[in-house]
């Protein structure tokens, strides 16, 4: 009998771990970029079967909670293994803890369905999954990059009412279909099909939930193929140009020794396409090479350049990627991020905040300053410092400049003429609802300056690309997208891209975009999907803490009774 008991308990753990490994290459396979998106509506499938067995055979959450662990570990680091380029510290932290933030609502899952009834505890676990990739978007260890929704970013066609659900919707989409094709193939197998007098019998069990399930796929495609073919481009028409100078960021672009000639070259592939109808020529994330003092801004050698080579050009505002110091005389406030300038005598020195920021700079002498809010985690900064600034001397080395930077607390746009200008750096691509604060305010065009060779030539720089097809169809406005290296492009406010330069290569390139003024139902209102979810989640998690001390203080009740 035991060694009987011990021959099941191996296959199971064999089982388990089959349906771990097809979850996790099923969800790789559907995500940018190999992208056959379809696998994402049955990558939960086997999970659930998981849960499912492990349930009816009262084996233990711990066993649930190890291979639901594993197959969230495992898809983090088949989708985005390219992050440990850019810092192995934050590669890990990445992989170990987004996989058990993941794990968590799938655990609270399968809690729930040995206590409540399958149809409360697969809304419970939409709720769960959906304020978890909430709080994921919204709090200091956020890394978003794998939000379900996201997995449609290479068929921006295929989801046009994301202008009015955001990644959201997408979410609740490949949740809502795994489920229903889950509660089918149960109803298959628990089918007597010897019960069966003819196929129309048969069809009468069989169909409903195929016919459901088969529904919930294509209705939304449907839906959005229509409003993509007759969706047409709105706001007035002005000429970009975009940069694309292909600058190594690990041995060149801040090695002062190449400080002149990247500026030189800038300016000589700006010009080069400049033309009386150019309005924006926009420069990728630190682009202006060594510092920028705020204090001492037009006194700045690369700035005074810069405004000699454009001095005829007073049509045209450059969009410039910069690294900005701003500095704190010693008995003035400072920030959290501040540092000394003299780290042998910090008491009587100044301090100093390093900023990743945009700046707008055009022929009137007054330059616009935005500076990037979410940064990168264990690269840009590290979250809660208190246990984590141990790892801050992992993070990248921007020239000389490591550790937690400065942020401003909000969007902003920085405007030029009738128009203004959405100046998204990097990572701040990859959230919808922030986005959408920059459109509130006033942006009718959106430009995103990036860097994507820390990454080197990988998976990486091209999801990137294709999430900010998503932001422009989430706020219909156009992307002029601006690389160092990776992908420079342009974008439709239906998401579709073009242009699209290559990675390692030099390029200008030329453009109109149009600036649109609407405001879509997700600019409005950002994501209220999310917001529901969360509720829905803190009620279930309440009814779990009631039912568990009522079960708990119940027979003391009785005690004292009598």
């Amino acid at each position: 009998m035991l060694g009987k008991a011990l021959v099941n308990k191996e296959s199971m753990n064999v089982l388990f771990f089959i349906l771990m490994l097809i979850s996790a290459v099923l969800g790789f396979l559907a995500w940018p970029d190999i992208n056959f998106f379809p696998l994402i509506f049955v990558a939960w499938i086997p999970l659930f079967m998981l849960e499912d067995i492990a349930r009816n055979k009262n084996y233990s959450l711990k066993k649930v909670f190890l291979f639901l662990y594993l197959q969230f570990l495992l898809w983090n680091v088949l989708t985005t293994w390219w992050v440990k380029n850019a810092s192995l510290a934050g590669g890990i932290l990445a992989f170990v803890f987004n996989s058990l933030f993941m794990t968590l609502p799938w655990l609270l899952f399968a809690y729930m369905r040995r206590k409540y009834t399958p149809l409360t505890s697969y809304i419970a676990l939409l709720c769960f999954w959906m304020a978890f990739e909430y709080i994921h978007l919204n709090w200091e260890l956020t890394w978003p990059w794998l939000t379900l929704g996201n997995v449609f970013a290479g068929f921006p066609q295929i989801v046009q009412w994301y202008s009015y659900t955001g990644v959201g919707g997408g979410t609740f989409w490949v949740i809502l279909v795994n489920i229903v094709l889950f509660r089918q193939i149960q109803k298959i197998q628990t089918y007597n099909w010897h019960e069966a007098r003819n196929i129309v019998q048969l069809l009468r069990k069989v169909l409903p939930h195929s016919l459901l399930a088969l529904g919930l796929f294509v209705v939304p495609i449907v839906i959005s193929l229509i409003i993509y073919s007759n969706y047409t481009e709105k706001g007035e028409v002005v000429e970009c140009i975009v940069l694309q100078p292909n600058i190594d960021p690990y041995n060149e672009k801040f090695n002062d020794a190449y400080a002149d000639e990247q500026l030189s070259r800038f300016i000589a592939l700006s010009l080069s396409e400049i033309s009386p109808q150019t309005r924006y020529v926009f420069w990728p994330e630190t682009s202006l090479p060594g510092y920028v003092w705020k204090q001492q801004f037009w006194q700045t050698s690369s700035i005074k350049k810069i405004v000699t080579a454009f001095k005829d050009y007073s049509q045209v505002q450059l969009i410039i990627g910069a690294t900005v110091l701003n500095l704190y005389p010693k008995d003035e406030a400072r920030t959290a991020t501040a540092r000394p300038l003299n780290k042998f005598d910090v008491a009587n020195s100044d301090w100093y905040d390093v900023y990743n920021a945009a700046i707008g700079l055009d022929s009137t002498q007054h330059f616009q300053l935005y500076i990037k809010s979410r940064l990168v985690p264990g690269v840009e900064r590290m979250p809660y410092p208190q246990l984590f600034r141990f790892l801050e001397n992992f993070a990248i080395d921007l020239g000389g400049i490591s550790g937690s930077m400065g942020v401003q607390d909000e969007a902003d746009v920085i405007t030029f003429g009738n128009n203004a200008v959405a100046p998204v750096i990097c990572y701040e691509s990859v959230f919808g609802e922030y986005v959408t604060e920059y459109v509130r305010k006033g942006a009718n065009i959106i430009a995103i300056i990036t860097n994507d060779g820390w990454w080197g030539n990988t998976p990486g720089h091209r999801q990137h690309l294709r999430y900010a097809s998503l932001r422009a169809l989430e706020t219909r406005r156009d992307i002029a997208r601006s690389a160092n290296t990776g992908i420079s492009a342009f974008i439709n406010q239906r998401g579709d891209i073009r242009q699209a330069t290559t990675y390692e290569t030099e390029a200008v390139i030329k453009d109109t975009v149009h600036a649109n003024t609407e405001l879509t139902f997700y600019v409005r209102y950002g994501d209220y999907l999310y917001r529901l979810a969360l509720l829905g989640a803190i009620f279930f998690l309440l009814r779990l803490i009631i039912r568990r001390f009522s079960k708990r203080f119940k027979p003391a009740l009785f005690e004292h009774r009598y």
